[in-house]
C-alpha cells in the first residue's frame, strides 16, 4: 500500500513541476506578466495563507488530541464535530468545552484554598493547654 501511495505521490509531484508549470501564465489585472515576476509582487499571498493552515491544523490535532485524552460524557460527539467540522469544530470545543473545565477546576482549586485557610485558623484559634508535666 506504501509503494502505491509513494508512486502517486511522486506522479502528482511530476506533474505539477513538469506538465503544469509549461501551461501556467500568469497575469495582472488582465495583462501577461513573467511568472517569476508575480511571485516577487504576489507570493507573500501564497506564504501567508501556507502558514496560516498549518497553524490551524496543528491548533485542529492538539483539539483532536485533547478531546481525545480528556474524560468526560459527550466525548463521541464532540470528536465527530471536531472531525467533521474541521477548524470551526476545534474553535467550539475550545469554547465550549476546554475553557468551561479549565474555569471549572479554578472554582474548585479557589474552593479547596478556601477550605484550607478555614481549617488553618481554626488551628490557630485553639487555646493554650497548659502542659501536663
Amino acid at each position: 500500500m506504501s509503494k502505491i501511495l509513494k508512486i502517486t505521490s511522486l506522479f502528482y509531484v511530476f506533474y505539477f513541476i513538469l506538465v503544469a508549470h509549461t501551461f501556467a501564465a500568469c497575469s495582472v489585472n488582465g495583462q501577461d506578466v513573467p511568472c517569476d515576476q508575480f511571485m516577487q509582487l504576489y507570493g507573500w499571498i501564497f506564504w501567508a495563507t501556507g502558514i496560516f493552515w498549518v497553524v490551524a491544523l496543528i491548533f485542529w490535532l492538539s483539539m483532536l488530541i485533547d478531546c481525545i485524552n480528556r474524560d468526560f460524557q459527550n466525548k463521541t460527539t464532540w470528536l465527530l464535530v471536531i472531525i467533521l467540522l474541521n477548524l470551526l469544530g476545534a474553535i467550539l470545543y475550545l469554547i465550549m468545552v476546554k475553557i468551561n473545565s479549565n474555569k471549572e477546576t479554578t472554582t474548585e482549586i479557589s474552593a479547596q484554598n478556601n477550605v484550607i485557610n478555614q481549617n488553618s485558623s481554626i488551628v490557630t484559634e485553639l487555646p493554650n493547654q497548659p502542659n501536663a508535666m
